[in-house]
């Protein structure tokens, strides 16, 4: 028993002799932004702390008078804190006001004031030619002679073999090659089944969300998660309701880029 005992009381000195931090007054000493398309990270550093410190987040877009609450910052070591924006608009400047509260007190400015601008919307640029198709042989031909800067619109319908890349046409960064359907004026029926297409450039998330809008609002995701590799079959289902104005929005679930298909009819 004795010998047990030993190594007990020994830890438990070595616990009650150990250092504190001494307490005292904090400051925000540096403040970081990264804007993204519709979120924004926000990391300070804190000179003095002492983890009894704790930050609050307020922000409004640049010109507006009335702040938004924001989530409160979180320590991720030992002088750095964190927090995160969301439901941003993109390609829009934003003011961040950061309040750092401390029961021992805070130095320098309090609140401190910051800026972080979110990234535009990627959208493909006007294409140079526009190459209509409504078959496979039509699509396999539109494919092996493709140009930069050709727009690929495919009619509704079916397309056994899909898309094939058969040649060695290239598009450019300012010119992509793009394939898109439904095209703007199509029509779809209910009870159906078409096949979604559409085309990324450059390096975009392995996988995407695709949603039904009608002038320009949120009528049903299609599907939560697919992969981004350009198709996805869809049966219009029978309970949609009849008329134009509807879009197919495609948006990767990571770094959020989208495209937009051109306004259709459903009946």
């Amino acid at each position: 028993m004795k010998t047990r005992q030993g190594p007990a009381f020994v830890i438990a000195a070595v616990l009650l002799l150990a250092p504190r931090l001494a307490a005292g007054p904090s400051g925000i000493a540096a403040v970081s932004t990264y804007g993204n398309f519709e979120t924004a990270g926000i990391i300070i550093r804190v000179e003095g702390m002492d983890f009894n410190e704790s930050a609050a987040l307020r922000y409004r877009k640049t010109g507006e008078t009335s702040w938004r609450q924001g989530h409160d910052f979180v320590r991720y070591d030992g002088n750095h804190m964190a927090a995160s924006l969301f439901g941003l608009a993109p390609s829009a400047a934003y003011d961040i006001e950061i309040t750092l509260a401390d029961p021992d007190g805070t130095t320098g400015a309090n609140p401190a004031l910051a800026a972080v601008a979110t990234k535009p919307e990627y959208a493909l640029p006007v294409p140079l030619r526009v190459v209509k198709v409504s078959s496979q042989s039509q699509l396999d031909a539109a494919v092996e002679n493709a140009l930069p800067g050709d727009e690929i619109r495919l009619a509704a319908g079916t397309y056994p073999t899909g898309i094939r890349i058969l040649g060695n046409g290239s598009g450019t960064s300012d010119h992509p090659i793009a394939v898109t359907s439904p095209a703007a004026g199509e029509t779809w029926r209910r009870g159906t089944r078409y096949t979604i297409r559409w085309t990324k450039a450059g390096e975009q998330g392995a996988k995407v969300r695709i949603s039904l809008l009608r002038n320009g609002g949120l009528k049903k995701t299609i599907i939560l998660a697919t992969p981004n590799d350009g198709s996805h079959e869809w049966k219009v289902g029978a309970g949609i309701v009849r008329g134009a104005g509807y879009q197919i929005r495609v948006k990767t679930l990571k770094g959020n880029i989208k495209g937009f298909s051109g306004a259709f009819t459903i009946d």
